[in-house]
């Protein structure tokens, strides 16, 4: 049952070695992994619960071998249970070693079986809820990569790519605990019904008055659920927004407004938090109550039948062993699939949310024909928008005209790491070329404040710190013109590159931009005098509003 593919070293310790693969689930996570399948978002205007049931469903083979196996460990375990309780009478009752062969290999077949069935649906539901969150995730990083001018905070983007993607993933928890509970449950009331099917009947409606309880108090949940993670997302965009701009806030004077904010913001979270720990307290409480009712009056009949002699010792015992966990612990597990099914529906709302503001279609501009044959050709092309409607025009239609085209922000973002890092994370480029977007972007005195130029080219490695803070605002915005520069194909897009440059510094940007380009096409968007001085070719802020509706 296990791989030993992955060898170790022989200078490992024991610990230190891979430990083996079991074949029913390494399937699913192979050395070599595949392309991930793009998670699906439903449309625009559909309800939260959709999405929480795509999410469930991906994946549906291992999805599927999860149900297969927790059913089937169901019925192994009450198989167990019931043989151990048929063989009380045989056992005792003749006392001859022979009788307990045959259930003594049944316990120990049902064990084994319990085992490979367990740690395969655990391992395929952890697996699954880790692939499922990282297509969520990528669906939303490659839309937001499509979509940069979207209108939220950094914090809030990354509250929802990260924990909402998270929660909504978690839901596949819900095919493991809650699911094999519910076949215990099953199971167990087949079996009491060999013998009384008074019992057998009671047990079922004490799981069905359970789940019922379950359904009305997860209205409470869900509804608490969504009201703390709105709670959450807004202490914890806050926080990320302001650790980015904490420079700013100190720079303004504003670092006392700032946690003042903030402290509000965490103080209203907590309090959606302890809110939360108390309804659930309170619907665990509800719920249970009905199990521990129905347990009670079960085991004080199936007690009365015994005495009497309408049930059997052994068939006691077995009512003894199968009867609590399959009420008491399913209660356990309805709220679990309550708790769980709540908070995937509210991170799923947020995440749908997200998805359709990315992905919905811009309005388009008109006169396309015209714009696009002005600006099909090599050469640097300047669209001097000076008014609101201008500047959204062009930036509309370039993305339409151009999807593919290379269109960084306008507001400078450094990476953490070195000046390569940042230009050639790939390292697609020569020492040489590096050189050369380097010059185009007037970044000499980059290298040269890292460091310089290595024996062979090499760029420094001094790190640029966080958010580039070793460097200068300018320094900055020249670093992002050269990763355009150095990553972009035959359009490059840049939106008023050179704001905070001074008028000298951008002009040697514009030029550099200008030579470097020549024979590609490079559209920029802005005003300036320096871009306009180098224009091959140029619109006007009047002839770029008429191409709107």
């Amino acid at each position: 049952m296990t791989d030993f593919s992955l060898e170790p070293t022989p200078t490992a310790r024991w610990w230190e070695r891979p430990w083996p693969r079991m074949k029913t689930w390494s399937w699913f996570v192979p050395v070599e992994p595949g392309v991930e399948k793009p998670f699906s978002v439903p449309a625009p205007g559909s309800k939260s619960r959709f999405i929480v049931w795509r999410a469930l469903r991906t994946h549906a083979l291992a999805a599927g071998i999860v149900v297969g196996a927790m059913v089937l460990s169901a019925i192994a375990g009450v198989v167990l249970s019931t043989t151990v309780g048929n063989a009380t009478d045989r056992v005792f009752g003749n006392g001859l070693l022979s009788d307990a062969i045959a259930p003594l290999v049944t316990v120990a077949v049902c064990t084994i079986l319990v085992f490979l069935l367990d740690s395969t649906a655990d391992s395929l539901t952890d697996l699954g809820v880790v692939r499922t969150v990282h297509s969520i995730r990528m669906r939303l990083t490659d839309s937001l990569l499509h979509r940069p001018e979207i209108q939220r905070s950094p914090g809030e983007l990354m509250n929802t790519i990260d924990e909402d993607s998270d929660q909504l993933g978690q839901v596949k928890q819900v095919l493991n605990f809650p699911l094999v509970m519910l076949a215990y449950l099953v199971s167990t009331a087949v079996s009491f019904y060999q013998f009384s099917w008074v019992i057998g009947t009671a047990t079922l409606l004490g799981g069905v008055a359970t789940a019922i309880v379950s359904f009305f108090t997860g209205k409470a949940i869900s509804k608490i659920s969504a009201t703390r993670r709105a709670a959450e997302s807004t202490s914890i965009s806050l926080a990320t927004d302001f650790a980015q701009g904490a420079r700013v806030l100190k720079g303004l004077g504003a670092t006392d407004l700032a946690e003042q904010r903030f402290a509000t913001a965490a103080n209203t979270a907590l309090d959606a938090m302890l809110t939360d720990a108390k309804v659930s307290a309170v619907t665990t409480f509800i719920r249970q109550s009905i199990p521990l009712v129905t347990i009670a009056g079960i085991m004080s009949l199936a007690a009365w039948q015994t005495t009497s002699g309408e049930l059997a010792p052994g068939h006691f015992v077995s009512v003894a062993l199968l009867l609590p966990p399959a009420l008491t612990v399913t209660g356990y597990a309805l709220g679990f699939f309550t708790e769980y099914w709540a908070r995937a529906n509210a991170s799923g709302k947020r995440v749908q949310d997200l998805d359709n503001e990315l992905n919905t279609s811009a309005e388009r501009v008109s006169n396309q024909e015209t714009c696009a044959e002005n600006s099909a050709k090599p050469g640097l092309h300047v669209w001097a928008a000076q008014s609101s409607k201008a500047w959204a025009i062009a930036q509309q239609y370039s993305r339409q005209q151009w999807p593919e085209a290379a269109f960084p922000p306008h507001y400078p973002a450094i990476f953490e790491g070195s000046l390569l890092d940042n230009i050639d994370p790939l390292r697609r480029l020569s020492p040489n070329q590096h050189r050369e977007v380097l010059a185009a972007a007037c970044c000499d005195d980059v290298v040269d404040r890292l460091g310089g130029y290595g024996p062979d080219g090499q760029l420094p490695l001094l790190p640029l710190g966080e958010s580039g803070l070793n460097l200068s605002g300018g320094q900055r915005q020249r670093v992002c013109i050269a990763r355009a520069l150095a990553n972009a194909g035959e359009v490059l897009v840049l939106d008023d590159p050179s704001t905070g440059l001074d008028a000298v510094t951008a002009a040697a940007v514009a030029r550099g931009v200008h030579d470097y380009r020549g024979h590609r096409t490079t559209i920029v968007i802005s005003s300036s005098r320096a871009w306009r001085a180098v224009a091959d070719h140029f619109i006007t802020d009047e002839e770029l509003r008429k191409y709107a509706f």
